[in-house]
């Protein structure tokens, strides 16, 4: 059940800052696929956004969807693409893929469910095995939301009500002795993060700020690294892997982080291209439209006036015909 809220945003390069607007409160909805079909089939209009420091108009470049109750946003779309299509086009968004790029998102999200599920065991070995080398650390990083999935998949109830995450991790440190326990805690606690946050929202829209800020830098970094995916969609996780470096890198792996960084760069920068020229050539298709338009209007205009100046010349060539002239 979430508080589903949908907001527009864009960057304000004078101030350095993100403005945001709400643009509708659909309340409460029971299911993330209820969600999905609400979103599907409601037109959203697209007006410029004020920004509330230098009070500079622009038009906005991300639609956010957002549970309320939980102040989490799940998904982050760039308008324009084909995710979040403008109609009419009349604030100069484009798609900014070519249909080769399209096709080629689309087989790879096509395909992971089932390329997930013949690595799925593998990958939670590797994952739980992860987190038993720094378990006082990666039970800190477990928020409240994965606490209460946890206990209530495992069946727990004998713990004190509403306890805060600090109080589950107290309990779990007591409560989950073995290997075996401690990998059934962990994989029911990640549960929500895997299925239904990466696994469900397209990689190319993950809000990989908003997955650090509620699960944890070093944790998201590890997921986003390990996750198994398609080979079509092994760029985006370098384009991903390339917002949660840390700023400070040092050790053999200093380098390596340093060429994904350059890499994800690299394509960013390719991107925005992509949606300069994408923009460009709207502008010039909307030129176009408007230069066809008033060359039909003339076109009419035209076959008017030549209605208009031929209809005497026939009543004369007419009144010939009816009379005779003598020299």
């Amino acid at each position: 059940m979430l508080h589903l809220q949908v907001y527009f945003e864009r960057y304000c390069r004078k101030c350095r800052k993100y403005a945001r607007q709400l643009v509708v409160d659909y309340g409460t909805i029971n299911s993330l696929e209820e969600a999905d079909q609400k979103l599907g089939n409601h037109n959203l209009p697209v007006m410029p956004i004020k920004c509330p420091q230098c009070g500079s108009e622009d038009w906005p470049e991300y639609a956010l969807f957002h549970d309320a109750r939980k102040n989490f946003t799940f998904q982050r779309v760039r308008i324009g693409t084909e995710e979040m299509p403008v109609v009419g086009g009349g604030a100069g968004y484009a798609y900014t893929r070519t249909p080769e790029e399209q096709a080629e998102l689309n087989r790879g999200l096509a395909k992971l469910e089932t390329y997930f599920k013949q690595e799925e065991e593998r990958f939670w070995q590797e994952y739980t095995n992860w987190a038993f080398d720094r378990w006082q650390e990666a039970l800190k990083w477990l928020n409240e939301m994965e606490w209460k999935i946890a206990y209530k998949k495992l069946g727990i109830s004998d713990i004190i009500a509403n306890p805060s995450p600090a109080g589950f991790r107290k309990d779990a440190e007591k409560r989950f002795k073995s290997d075996e326990e401690k990998a059934r805690l962990w994989r029911e606690a990640n549960s929500h993060l895997i299925y239904f946050e990466l696994l469900w929202v397209p990689i190319d829209t993950w809000p990989v700020e908003e997955y650090v800020r509620l699960y944890g830098r070093e944790r998201v970094t590890w997921l986003i690294l390990n996750l198994p995916l398609p080979e079509e969609l092994e760029k985006y996780r370098t384009e991903k892997l390339a917002v949660v470096i840390p700023s400070k890198t040092s050790g053999s792996q200093s380098v390596l982080w340093e060429r994904i960084k350059q890499l994800g760069d690299e394509l960013t920068r390719q991107r925005r291209r992509a949606e300069k020229l994408a923009r460009q050539l709207a502008e010039e298709r909307a030129e176009k439209a408007r230069l066809n338009e008033e060359i039909h209007m003339l076109r009419n205009q035209i076959e008017y006036l030549k209605g208009s100046i031929q209809s005497p010349v026939r009543s004369v060539v007419k009144g010939q015909t009816k009379h005779s002239f003598k020299r």
